[in-house]
């Protein structure tokens, strides 16, 4: 994006901004060194200084999913095998021989359901401050860019 649009655009690409790590600081206190784009005023407000102490912040809510995944033997280790879904979902099994999961991925904005027999899922993993879906006996109903794992018969 930056690169294509420039001159015109000096703006940098979102997703290849620098982390802001503290929001009172040159750079977002990421770098002393002058960087070649700047970082939008907006992404200030999402340091992690301001992050860190909120409760259910992305920040927090991130560190807590990594922390459960390196306890997964099917999300460190295992195969994965893509389950045929209509598009925005994206789903997947992760299958160990200690552990089967199905992760599904809600990639749009917009409210979601998949028939829940289509699936093989045997128990929902519960998780605080994320987006997760909600199962019922005959659907999954996903938020906007909501998530869902469980364990999986498979």
């Amino acid at each position: 994006y930056g690169i294509t649009f420039w001159p015109n655009f000096k703006g940098r690409d979102g997703c290849r901004t620098p982390m802001p790590w503290v929001s009172d600081q040159p750079h977002g206190g990421f770098s002393d060194a002058s960087p070649w784009l700047p970082i939008p005023q907006q992404h200030l407000a999402l340091a992690v200084n301001n992050q860190e102490h909120e409760q259910h912040s992305i920040l927090k809510s991130f560190q807590a999913f990594l922390q459960w995944r390196k306890q997964q033997p099917a999300l460190v280790e295992g195969t994965i095998e893509f389950l045929e879904t209509p598009e925005p979902i994206l789903a997947f099994y992760r299958k160990h021989p200690k552990q089967s999961l199905i992760a599904v991925f809600n990639l749009s904005a917009k409210e979601i359901s998949i028939a829940a027999d289509s699936l093989n899922i045997a128990q929902a993993i519960e998780f605080a401050n994320m987006d997760t879906g909600v199962l019922n006996a005959t659907q999954l109903i996903l938020p906007g860019f909501g998530c869902f794992f469980a364990t999986s018969h498979q």
